[in-house]
């Protein structure tokens, strides 16, 4: 079997997709189930079912889809490939430009470290930045980190004043003018098509000036023949594959990326046999560079202006032409607005709509004509509509928590989700006080706050990676959401208690319990798969708990072993994940009323079963990360109504706005 066969083989067993930038080998190309520009790569990554995304590029593209994709494993087969550019800049220097300019915006190349994205105002790929800085209120432009890409668009934009910052990609940089010149003269029929990064001696050669995709696109539908290509010349790949006629030249010095050459497939093979070099962000870095996401929300707002039929009764297939059509209208400078609506026409016809290129026409050519005037809905006249667009949430979720909870509990909640959250981990006090912790955290360079709900709990921030940390290396921290750590405190499990945690992966509240309990108590953390269960014995090992175990068991079936052995039972159960969509921003765009009424019997389903472990005079703890009265306050009501041997002790839902996930948890005791 070879490397390549070898690969495919194991991308199927490990549940993994592959992602493979242009300027990467071929034959690692080769093997990629997709491959693009960074921001493309990062976005497939975010849409991606599978669970682990092996990601063939440089260090920051690693990190932009750990951002956009937080729940997966991403892995870099090159840990050591890395773009210097990334981080030619520093804070001191943005501090200082913030400093000496009142009126300043810090516009961010894609193409940087997650650090640096924190650090400023917009982040822009080298397609859409002309028209975002344009569309920026400030009138100076601090544009980080490549000077070369900020001179192209401060060109384009002269009503802006633009601070530039030294940094530059060493590939395009040093290209030579002279050399490209010489390769016109040799060339005379061939068009030159150069990357923003180039020096301006490069790109006032150039015929066409675009980032690396467009300059595929451009040399797929130009009709010349021969093109010199100014970007790096991995790219050569995919332009002779897509355009077998046409003819591709490089200068004499040829544009070598030597960080990207770094990838080869046996490294890709071997990060898929062992896991390793995963990339890791904290939750605070990934709450702050992730700002500048797309937002499907408000394209649909837009379309809803300029189009007699809304958007939701449209055919599903038109309803996405638009919103990507939008998209490049609004956001995409490389894409002129004729071209776009243009495009667009062309799609639906393609995809056999033919009947409706009219329409599709029509509203494109009116949302251009009029995106400058398009207003967002009437707060007082429209406020479910207006909470909609502003913070990017379905309409009927904002009907139905102003409904349950009142309007504003509702818009708390939904600028809740939008704010950074430092990471929040409980402490193992048993074998350190919170003080040592707190002493030897900012010792390491780690800005700690106290906890003001939780005693034993700390948030952190200023981190690099936590597994770099040697408390959460030897198990003295775990990273568990406020409320969680509540909903076990009100359980209240005492020294020496059987715990029975039912569907406890990862398994932050059965620790949590275990640390309570002391050494004579037992918690036996449950769930459905052996893939879950790993991770529990994965905790249970790193936090050294001797008085923790765990099991695979399907919640659903009744354990006749486990009849009335408890004394506290924590049914943490599925739920819509409405609470946390802060930092699972897909939950917003899965969720479903059928899929809530579904849940809610299930979870029905599983407390009718599972209460049977509770002892007489025990505990059931029944919690949801969600904000729905289906799932939570009807669900307690009902399961109360049908077992009488039980009876409500507290009951509580939690907002996003009160320092903590949107949780609800309630305390039953058992006669």
């Amino acid at each position: 079997m070879t490397v390549a066969e070898e690969i495919q083989k194991l991308k199927k067993e490990k549940d993994a997709i592959i992602l493979a930038h242009y300027y990467v080998r071929p034959e690692v190309q080769d093997v990629a189930d997709y491959i693009g520009d960074s921001f493309y790569l990062s976005k497939i990554a975010a849409s991606a079912k599978e669970k682990t995304i092996v990601f063939c590029g440089v260090g920051f593209m690693g990190e932009s889809a750990k951002i956009l994709s937080p729940d997966k494993t991403v892995l870099m087969p090159a840990m050591d490939a890395d773009c210097p550019m990334a981080h030619m800049a520093t804070e001191e220097g943005i501090r200082k430009v913030r400093e000496e300019y009142d009126d300043v915006a810090v516009v961010c190349y894609i193409n940087s470290t997650a650090a640096l994205k924190e650090l400023s105002d917009v982040c822009v790929t080298s397609a859409n930045a002309v028209k975002i800085v344009k569309a920026l209120p400030n009138k100076n432009i601090f544009f980080i980190p490549d000077r070369n890409l900020a001179h192209f668009i401060a060109e384009q934009v002269p009503e802006k004043n633009f601070i530039y910052n030294e940094g530059f990609c060493i590939v395009h940089e040093f290209m030579n003018p002279e050399e490209v010149k010489a390769a016109k003269e040799a060339h005379p029929d061939a068009l030159v098509l150069a990357h923003p990064e180039c020096p301006q001696t490069v790109l006032k050669q150039a015929d066409y000036i675009g980032s690396t995709s467009g300059i595929i696109k451009y040399a797929q539908e130009s009709d010349n023949k021969e093109f010199i290509i100014c970007t790096e010349c991995g790219v050569q790949y995919k332009l002779e594959t897509t355009c077998p006629d046409k003819k591709f030249y490089f200068t004499e010095t040829v544009p070598v990326c030597k960080n990207m050459k770094k990838v080869f497939l046996e490294k890709v093979l071997h990060v898929l046999k062992t896991g390793e070099n995963e990339v890791h962000v904290t939750d605070e870095t990934r709450e702050n560079a992730k700002r500048p996401l797309e937002r499907m929300l408000e394209l649909d707002a837009i379309i809803n202006r300029c189009s007699k039929v809304p958007v939701k009764k449209m055919k599903p297939v038109i309803r996405n032409l638009l919103r990507l059509s939008v998209y490049q209208l609004k956001y995409m400078d490389s894409v002129p607005d004729s071209a776009a609506c243009n495009e667009a026409v062309k799609l639906t016809v393609k995809r056999g709509f033919g009947g409706l290129k009219g329409f599709v026409n029509g509203v494109m050519r009116t949302i251009a004509r009029n995106m400058d005037q398009i207003r967002y809905p009437d707060a007082e006249k429209e406020p479910v509509r207006y909470l909609s667009v502003k913070y990017s949430i379905p309409e009927w979720l904002v009907q139905r928590f102003t409904e349950q909870y009142g309007a504003e509990a509702c818009e708390r909640s939904l600028a809740a989700y939008l704010m950074p959250h430092p990471t929040s981990v409980q402490v193992d006090t048993d074998r350190s006080s919170v003080e040592e912790i707190i002493a030897s955290l900012e010792q390491q360079g780690i800005t700690v706050r106290r906890n003001e709900q939780v005693e034993r709990a700390l948030f952190l921030s200023g981190y690099e990676a936590l597994d770099e940390i040697e408390e959460f290396e030897n198990g003295l921290l775990y990273v568990q959401d406020t409320a969680s750590m509540l909903a076990v405190e009100l359980a209240a499990p005492k020294q020496g208690d059987h715990v029975i945690d039912v569907c406890a992966a990862p398994g932050g509240k059965s620790v949590y319990a275990a640390r309570m309990i002391g050494e004579q108590g037992h918690v036996e953390a449950r769930d459905l798969t052996e893939y879950k269960v790993e991770m529990i014995e994965e905790n249970i090992d790193r936090c050294r708990l001797s008085n923790m175990t765990a099991k695979v068991w399907d919640a659903r079936v009744f354990d006749e072993a486990a009849r009335e052995k408890a004394d506290v039972v924590i049914a943490d159960l599925p739920c819509s994940g409405l609470g946390v969509i802060g930092t699972k921003t897909d939950i917003k765009y899965n969720a479903s009323e059928e899929k809530i009424a579904e849940l809610a019997a299930l979870q029905q389903e599983i407390l009718h079963v599972v209460c049977g472990y509770v002892k007489p005079d025990g505990t059931l703890l029944y919690s949801t990360c969600t904000m729905t009265r289906e799932e939570n306050e009807d669900n307690v009501q009902k399961f109360l109504e049908t077992h009488a041997g039980f009876e409500l002790e507290q009951m509580r839902q939690y907002f996003p706005y009160e320092g903590c996930d949107g949780f609800f948890m309630a305390k039953m005791h058992r006669r």
